[in-house]
């Protein structure tokens, strides 16, 4: 890695900025994000965390978002990443990548790239994770029909033990998916498997049937201990409050 790239993150010294000539007037690298109401931008505040870089977060209140969030992303949507140099990252997959390439003692990555392969190939297969959170939450807009939440449930749990079978398929040594090493394969999908968990409680069909979710189980309690996650990422309270708000958008 260059230098100079790398300069370019451990020079993160985050300022608030609520003005969009306060903003628009500094030289630092800025993170903006919302780690109440946006899975997302957990993402990003994990990795940061993970990788020691010492930052600040903007919290962006996504019901009332400051025009000058325009200036860090014309598409107002977090969590956005800016570097010293003026440079703007968007998407979450995208910026944890970047912090983990760019800070390789982190060993959010594998270097080894038939492991990276492996890391990708397992984020493609929970990628469907979002779309069902989502689905999940719609029907909580509409009169509960039982048998379609059910429906969802089912759904979401037949999903979940495969993701198990993943865990267990490609590790026995640990909780994680790369065994007892933390990376870039957990931060992604899990930020979403918390919020399907909260969501089946707003939908009032909070998931019961944890037959085949062994691995699982164990790594959510996993990630849930860790400090960059205790630190990152609101409590579950605060999730279901902000789901709840969510649906007012949706």
């Amino acid at each position: 890695m260059e230098q100079s790239t790398r300069n370019k993150i451990q020079n993160i010294s985050f300022q608030k900025l609520y003005k969009p000539t306060i903003f628009s007037t500094d030289p630092i690298s800025t993170l903006n994000s919302n780690k109440i109401t946006c899975p997302y931008a957990n993402r990003a505040v994990i990795s940061l965390l993970e990788a020691g870089v010492d930052f600040e977060e903007i919290l962006i209140d996504l019901e009332n978002k400051p025009e000058w969030i325009k200036e860090v992303n014309p598409a107002s949507k977090v969590p956005a990443l800016r570097l010293s140099d003026g440079k703007i990252l968007a998407e979450s997959v995208q910026i944890a990548e970047f912090i983990a390439e760019s800070y390789p003692e982190s060993n959010l990555l594998p270097l080894d790239p038939y492991k990276r392969y492996e890391v990708r190939t397992f984020l493609e297969f929970t990628s469907s994770l979002g779309p069902l959170l989502y689905q999940l939450l719609n029907l909580a807009k509409s009169p509960r029909d039982e048998k379609t939440v059910d429906e969802k449930i089912s759904q979401i749990v037949a999903k979940l033990r495969q993701v198990n079978e993943k865990l267990k398929e490609h590790s026995n040594e640990g909780p994680y998916f790369d065994g007892n090493h933390f990376s870039f394969a957990d931060i992604i999908p899990f930020t979403i498997f918390e919020r399907i968990n909260i969501a089946s409680q707003i939908v009032g069909c909070p998931i019961k049937d944890f037959e085949g979710l062994d691995c699982v189980i164990e790594w959510a309690k996993a990630i849930r201990a860790r400090e960059s996650y205790k630190k990152g990422v609101a409590t579950s309270q605060e999730m279901y409050e902000s789901l709840k708000s969510l649906l007012k958008r949706l």
